[in-house]
């Protein structure tokens, strides 16, 4: 292809148009004994993501709609590592989308995994500690209220 002045070339490899299926883990928790691991949770996949579309601080952006706060952390596995413990890698800046998007070339899946502040096992009150919860916090608003006339 040609104009008056230029000659242009076209370069498939600068073309990137790569798709890839992305496996969302979330709700679950990494653990760190003798190899990490990443336990618990649900797992949702989000099929034909143009790779050109990721960047560091859209990854929470692929999550589902479930959850009122945004991930403490996000991690993505480097598929050029076969051991999961040397694989997971934070993303922290579009530096790594860029070197996993090199990564990707010759791949299908790209595999996502998110942590959550949570609270380990919820409290399990009967009707004896629900009333003794709020006979306290009725004190203590008592207690505020006699500081603020003070």
């Amino acid at each position: 292809m040609e104009d008056d002045n230029h000659k242009f070339v076209s370069i498939p490899s600068l073309h990137l148009w790569k798709t890839v299926d992305v496996y969302l883990y979330h709700g679950g928790k990494f653990v760190r004994e003798s190899k990490v691991s990443y336990e618990g949770g649900d797992i949702d996949i989000i099929r034909n993501v143009d790779v050109d579309t990721i960047t560091a601080a859209g990854v929470c952006d692929l999550l589902p709609d479930v959850y009122r706060t945004t991930p403490t952390s996000s991690h993505y596995k480097d598929p050029t590592f076969k051991t999961f413990d040397l694989a997971i890698n934070n993303f922290e800046s579009d530096l790594d989308v860029r070197y996993l998007i090199s990564v990707l070339q010759d791949q299908t899946k790209l595999h996502l995994y998110y942590e959550h502040s949570q609270v380990d096992d919820p409290l399990e009150l009967n009707e004896e500690d629900i009333r003794e919860l709020e006979r306290v916090e009725d004190e203590r608003m008592e207690q505020e209220v006699e500081l603020k006339r003070k």
